[in-house]
């Protein structure tokens, strides 16, 4: 089995970062954690670690009618990974699938909008830290009639006017639209544009706030922790704890 670059040049096959420093040991040989994107990695012997350009050579192998025990040969990995790199990208494709199905909005026929707030939020992929980052924009519309009800409609993509266009062309005509500072929304008339906080922003950092909370994936430092003693004492005795039962 071919040595792999971490073990040479110490470096992240993940994220390219130099902090590899040891991190425990598996079954009598060390360990390596990535303190950038925190990426553990096992020593010479156990399952090896492939790069996702082969993960997608396999995938483009198979799709285009390969078996796996052939791309297994013709890549040196494992078949119960080829299979397991086949399924996960399968999965996603037809999650992709689905999303593209569905409309973007339900927008209900000769909607006429009070207000529509726009705001976005970052966020990043493949690590947190290092020169592997890439980083995106949750950009978000909030869609308020006269009734009071109202739609939410989302676009991911950079964080620039493109993205932000791409939105814009599918949401309705807005009496007013409720934006912050940031110069991507220059764009809008001026007369029906509240570029200031006030009520309708605020409701879009509450969206943002549920996002950060409820989604791991979007987590940050600042969410998700407990701020006083007492709500330790209260989560733990929501499990039982107290009691000693599990």
């Amino acid at each position: 089995m071919p040595q792999r670059a971490y073990r040479l040049a110490r470096r992240c096959p993940h994220c390219g970062s130099k902090g590899m420093p040891q991190y425990g040991t598996s079954r009598g040989k060390p360990t390596y954690r990535c303190g950038d994107c925190k990426h553990r990695y096992p020593p010479e012997g156990n399952r090896p670690y492939h790069p996702e350009t082969v993960k997608g050579q396999a995938v483009a192998m198979y799709w285009e009618g390969s078996s796996i025990s052939a791309i297994g040969r013709a890549l040196a990995a494992r078949l119960e990974m080829v299979s397991s790199w086949i399924k996960k990208a399968a999965q996603a494709r037809a999650t992709l699938e689905l999303v593209r199905e569905q409309p973007a909005a339900a927008w209900p026929a000769g909607l006429v909008a009070v207000v529509i707030s726009l705001n976005e939020a970052w966020t990043c992929l493949g690590c947190r830290n290092g020169s592997g980052r890439q980083e995106l924009g949750i950009w978000t519309a909030v869609v308020a009639d006269a009734e009071g009800r109202w739609w939410r409609d989302f676009e991911v993509g950079p964080r620039d006017e493109a993205t932000f266009l791409r939105l814009y062309a599918r949401l309705p005509e807005a009496v007013k639209y409720s934006t912050d500072q940031y110069g991507v929304y220059n764009g809008l008339p001026t007369n029906r544009r509240e570029a200031r906080q006030g009520r309708e922003t605020h409701r879009q950092e509450g969206l943002h706030s549920a996002l950060w909370g409820k989604l791991n994936r979007l987590a940050r430092k600042a969410k998700g922790y407990t701020k006083v003693k007492e709500m330790r004492i209260g989560s733990g005795a929501l499990l039982g704890l107290r009691q000693g039962w599990i």
